[in-house]
């Protein structure tokens, strides 16, 4: 341990690397010092690096349920930095579903869903983080349906346009982009 941490602080991040990988047991104490090397090189932009330890870590079968978990949102945010959309959804997917308290998950899930432009996704999950949260979203949730909307109008889909357009009304009675997508 002391030894990748030498690695680590000359400078020497594939050494420190391969050290800390070669560790026999993990235990609670240094699996969340290898959550944070992991981090430590995500936000260096090293995301390659922090996915192996991550992965390495998941890897290991003595870990709690509650280290595992943090493991995987981990490994999703790396995913999430390096553009894998797909593997971080999967896994946030996955989390949503297991962890107490999902919503740090659906607000990663609603973020990959506005980069993939997944609308509906979207709004699915912005309304499971509005009844968790009891934060009123329904500004977000009717600009999501006026992209579904717009979507509609360049195909030459009227019909579903102004359905659409009636949904994000219906959450935001104010919305000038709706107002201005009925009018056109």
């Amino acid at each position: 341990y002391l030894q990748s941490m030498n690695y680590l602080l000359s400078e020497q991040h594939d050494k420190a690397l391969d050290t800390f990988m070669s560790m026999a047991s993990v235990s609670k104490d240094n699996a969340e010092t290898h959550i944070i090397l992991g981090n430590l090189f995500r936000n260096r932009g090293e995301v390659d690096r922090a996915i192996r330890i991550h992965q390495n870590l998941i890897a290991r079968p003595e870990l709690t349920l509650a280290i595992r978990q943090q493991c995987l949102t981990e490994l999703a945010k790396d995913y999430l930095k390096a553009g894998f959309l797909d593997r971080a959804e999967l896994i946030f997917v996955k989390l949503s579903k297991e962890v107490l308290n999902p919503l740090i998950v659906l607000h990663y899930l609603k973020e990959i869903y506005e980069l993939e432009k997944e609308w509906k996704k979207a709004i699915e999950v912005t309304l499971k983080i509005q009844a968790q949260n009891n934060e009123d979203l329904s500004g977000i949730i009717s600009h999501y349906f006026c992209e579904l909307a717009e979507i509609k109008i360049s195909i030459k889909d009227m019909a579903k346009a102004k359905k659409y357009i009636n949904k994000a009304l219906s959450y935001n009675k104010k919305s000038l982009r709706a107002l201005i997508l009925l009018g056109d």
